[in-house]
């Protein structure tokens, strides 16, 4: 009888180690699932995420082909007010801007094929700076009333000028600034002076490097900034 309680035993050990080795695995079966469910958890979470971007980008570039159909409709109703004005009250610099190239100078209110020329040409222009990325930054710098330019020594404190707008655009070796509808390069270390100008901030001349003092010289050359008083209020 002692035999067999031993056996027993034996056997009860046997089958207590049998079902703990069952649990562990059963335990590392769901861990092992609770492993796979997060990742396809944030598998889904990046698939949307892209199809989210991919949207967003699809959406900018529709909104860019409206502004760019937009500009092409108003430069062909441009186009068609000129040819509709009566001859005699069209001025010749409207017509032709480089008169000079003119071997035949026009009668008053007559119309010549270097007028035609000139405008087909100022159209295939417009429509080659569309090609390009400027041309929409650019149209957003440029307002309506320049700035009246300067040839005062810059102040020490400067500002954006509040009649102007500037913007930037972000590339891989160069940032492209646009203010007056122009174009400006700089450097991809000049972004924090670019965000401050454009937050209105006041910016301490004596601290930019000496590429940064040169354009900054240059827009307050132009009137796109101006003189900061420290103890104005903004």
């Amino acid at each position: 009888e002692p035999e067999d309680d031993d056996a027993r035993k034996l056997d009860d050990e046997r089958q207590s180690d049998h079902w703990q080795a069952e649990a562990t695995e059963a335990q590392k079966e769901v861990e092992h699932l609770k492993k796979e469910v997060m990742k396809l958890r944030a598998r889904v979470r990046q698939s949307e995420e892209r199809e989210r971007a991919q949207l967003q980008e699809e959406n900018g570039a529709l909104k860019g082909q409206v502004h760019l159909l937009k500009f092409k409709t108003d430069l062909l109703v441009d186009m068609v007010t000129l040819a509709n004005l009566d001859c005699d009250r069209l001025e010749d610099e409207l017509l032709l801007e480089d008169r000079d190239s003119m071997k035949v100078q026009p009668r008053p209110g007559e119309i010549l094929r270097a007028h035609t020329e000139n405008a087909k040409q100022a159209v295939f222009n417009a429509l080659e700076a569309l090609e390009t990325d400027d041309w929409y930054a650019e149209l957003l710098s440029d307002l309506s009333q320049p700035p009246e330019q300067t040839d005062q020594p810059i102040a020490s404190f400067v500002e954006l000028n509040p009649s102007q707008r500037l913007l930037w655009r972000e590339h891989r070796d160069h940032i492209a600034a646009y203010i007056g509808g122009e174009r400006y390069e700089l450097r991809l270390e000049d972004e924090e002076l670019l965000c401050a100008i454009c937050a209105g901030e006041f910016i301490e001349v004596f601290k930019l490097d000496d590429y940064q003092v040169d354009i900054v010289k240059q827009w307050w050359s132009l009137g796109f900034l101006e003189e900061r008083f420290l103890n104005d209020t903004h």
